[in-house]
């Protein structure tokens, strides 16, 4: 928490948010827990919306290209 120096208005952080590449979504869904989002269809759906990151075809998402979720 903190106030703002411009306009003096209170700033509040959430310590659970991130910014990060599409990826690191995509790695949680090899989790056992994440078996809902297993399915080939799903993950192409989702790719669909979300296009890959840079660096394109960097195979930053193993998982996905050898069909592993």
């Amino acid at each position: 928490m903190g106030i703002g120096q411009r306009k003096g208005k209170s700033l509040l952080f959430d310590v659970g948010s991130y910014f990060a590449h599409n990826e690191m979504e995509l790695g949680h869904w090899r989790c056992e827990f994440s078996s809902v989002f297993r399915s080939q269809a799903y993950t192409r759906a989702y790719l669909r919306n979300y296009p890959e990151a840079e660096p394109v075809g960097a195979q930053i998402t193993p998982h996905l290209s050898e069909g592993l979720i």
